[in-house]
């Protein structure tokens, strides 16, 4: 009797071994799903760390990216792509203001004729500087506009601090541009806005 009881508490212990055994199984083991949903987020991760690196080795901007309507995301990452060109945009106009500061401090207050001159006489260490990231105009093309300096009689003109001095052109980007204002900031305004606010100046 003793020896059938031991038996019964041997096999219902080898029952909840066995129970516990493929619990763990279940727990450790991936479904195909899963599988390929960790591989799919692993190879999103590796795409940004080498669309970083990308960005980090050519000023902030981005690689091309291929349109693929069908894939969920194409919107959004070429959403993203825009603004990386945009804030890249903006790094140049500051970088524009810098030049006509130390221009016109080199210059007894006087402005440059153009944004060009501030490459010809070193202010600006490449002329892609004046080159928009996301208008598409050609090669070694102008892409923002110094806006006139003097007034209709030939006088220095003068600025107030949130005066618009430099702005991108129409159409660099869509829905608005960046602009730099005389007290060296750069804003993002919509094509209403930057109308609005340069008033009766005329502008491109």
């Amino acid at each position: 009797m003793w020896r059938q009881d031991r038996f019964v508490v041997l096999t219902i212990l080898l029952a909840v071994l066995l129970v516990v055994v493929i619990l763990a199984v279940r727990a450790t083991t991936k479904s195909p799903a899963q599988v390929r949903r960790g591989k799919t987020l692993e190879g999103l991760r590796q795409v940004g760390t080498e669309m970083v690196k990308y960005a980090e080795d050519n000023d902030t901007e981005f690689p091309r990216l291929v349109s693929a309507e069908p894939v969920g995301y194409s919107g959004a990452m070429v959403d993203a792509h825009e603004k990386a060109k945009r804030l890249k945009c903006r790094n140049n106009l500051k970088q524009i203001g810098l030049a006509l500061f130390i221009y016109r401090e080199a210059n007894d207050g006087k402005w440059p004729k153009d944004l060009e001159t501030l490459v010809d006489k070193r202010y600006l260490t490449t002329p892609k500087v004046l080159q928009c990231p996301s208008a598409r105009s050609p090669a070694g093309s102008v892409d923002y506009v110094l806006v006139r300096t003097k007034t209709k009689k030939g006088e220095p003109r003068r600025f107030d601090p949130a005066d618009i001095i430099v702005y991108d052109r129409k159409d660099n980007h869509k829905d608005g541009r960046n602009v730099l204002l005389f007290d060296q900031q750069v804003l993002w305004l919509s094509e209403e806005a930057f109308k609005k606010r340069m008033g009766n100046e005329p502008y491109q």
